[in-house]
């Protein structure tokens, strides 16, 4: 059986890959901020936009809250604002 324990000098670890991985949940968040509408969030289409009268979701709704938290917990500015209008729109 081949042994998974990542050792120091694994790619996982290297600062590029983790530059990379940053990159990546920064656009992420980008796109996902599009889905905002007045009652929550709402689905987004593969190029990010929105229906301008689409509806928001509770499933979406609740999947943007646990995102934008995530990325809060890491210290990305401006999710705090997201989660709030999230959690309302749950309440």
């Amino acid at each position: 059986m081949t042994d998974l324990t990542r050792t120091s000098d694994s790619w996982l670890t290297s600062a590029p890959h983790q530059q990379w991985l940053h990159a990546q949940g920064q656009t992420l968040l980008d796109f996902a901020k599009a889905a905002r509408v007045p009652s929550g969030f709402a689905g987004l289409d593969r190029f990010g936009q929105r229906a301008d009268d689409a509806p928001a979701d509770t499933v979406t709704t609740a999947r943007m809250v646990h995102s934008f938290a995530l990325a809060h917990i890491q210290g990305l500015p401006g999710c705090a604002p997201l989660i709030d209008h999230g959690l309302k729109a749950l309440a």
